[in-house]
């Protein structure tokens, strides 16, 4: 009777309780502490790594700066080289088309971006490179100061264009005239790329106002068309994505459908493009319907030409099919033409 008693006792359940669990509470205390020394060490380990990495880049950099100071000559096979290199991506830069110190600058800042969509067969070292235009280029322009600038009176006369509630002043970056209502010949499209707007006026009236007919990010260019073949005129245009040059995926190409009442439906064609600089509306596989050359002109890692493929198989389900043309970036305008009379289009 005694030990149940002894068993069941508040106080000694209360002891052994508290005796089972001092282990316990030892175990944290020390497992606590243990987590400290980790985390403190851990610690200790990164800032002296990163001391030791600064110091070994800071040495580094001095090595490149006292090479780079030796004077450095091309071999002329290496300058056959550096022409070829020079020109992947644009026209061969003649050494006097800038003044000698602004040549290090600029050769530096095209290593960053060589060679993007094209296969480089060598390298030059761009230490020779600038050694090189340093040598052949100008050290200042001069310009001839005896040449007088006169102002021609010009024949044309300033008339303001009202735009119905603006509340900043509009970044125009593009106007296009054309017929879109059916009857008015002289109507005018502005793309605002900083406010994010489509305008349409008339030139015929008294008094030009534009109005807002769609909010695009940052509309970039305009372009007449009937994508759908429905009798009424339509709107595509290239849209940036964003107001300042930057590499990224917000550029489309859209499209304003017209119906019949005469309002605008946002329609987007393609998405997840970089910057979107040109659309041109034509029948560039002689289908019949009209497809979509764009011009995404990107940034420094982004950009191409494409072509969207018409697929419209009814009016009311818009469908393109995209084609990279060319994996470019830089394309600020394009244009259709049969320049060898093949009727055969080519783009330009």
């Amino acid at each position: 009777m005694s030990s149940r008693r002894a068993k069941n006792c508040p106080a000694t359940s209360k002891a052994s309780r508290a005796v089972e669990a001092r282990p316990f509470h030892i175990w944290n205390v020390n497992l606590k502490q243990t987590i400290v020394v980790l985390v403190v060490g851990s610690l200790t380990t990164i800032a002296f790594g990163a001391f030791f990495l600064w110091k070994a880049e800071t040495a580094v950099e001095q090595f490149i700066l006292s090479e780079s100071s030796k004077p450095v000559e091309l071999a002329p096979e290496d300058e056959t080289r550096l022409r070829e290199t020079c020109s992947h991506c644009h026209q061969f830069s003649s050494p006097d088309s800038l003044p000698r110190g602004a040549w290090k600058e600029t050769i530096w800042q095209m290593y960053e971006h060589s060679g993007y969509g094209r296969t480089v067969k060598w390298r030059v070292e761009p230490d020779s490179v600038i050694a090189w235009y340093e040598k052949h280029s100008p050290e200042n322009f001069v310009f001839d100061q005896s040449v007088g600038v006169k102002m021609a009176s010009s024949p044309f006369s300033r008339e303001p264009i009202n735009i119905q509630s603006s509340q900043l002043s509009p970044v125009v970056a593009n106007i296009e005239v054309a017929n879109v209502t059916g009857n008015d010949p002289h109507g005018l499209i502005v793309c605002d790329a900083l406010q994010g707007q489509v305008l349409l006026g008339a030139l015929n009236e008294p008094e030009v106002s534009l109005r807002s007919i769609a909010d695009i990010p940052n509309p970039c260019h305009a372009e007449v068309a009937d994508l759908d073949a429905d009798g009424r005129v339509d709107i595509v245009v290239a849209n940036l994505g964003t107001f300042l040059a930057m590499d990224h995926n917000l550029g489309s190409v859209e499209w304003l459908r017209q119906s019949k009442t005469g309002k605008f439906e946002r329609v987007t064609i393609k998405d997840g493009l970089g910057r979107v600089a040109d659309v041109e509306p034509t029948d560039f596989d002689r289908d019949g319907d009209l497809d979509v050359v764009v011009a995404e002109f990107g940034w420094y890692t982004t950009g191409e030409l494409l072509l969207l493929e018409n697929r419209l198989n009814e009016k009311t389900s818009p469908s393109f099919e995209s084609h990279v043309i060319d994996g470019i970036h830089g394309a600020s305008h394009v244009d259709v033409a049969d320049l060898d009379g093949d009727g055969v289009d080519e783009l330009i």
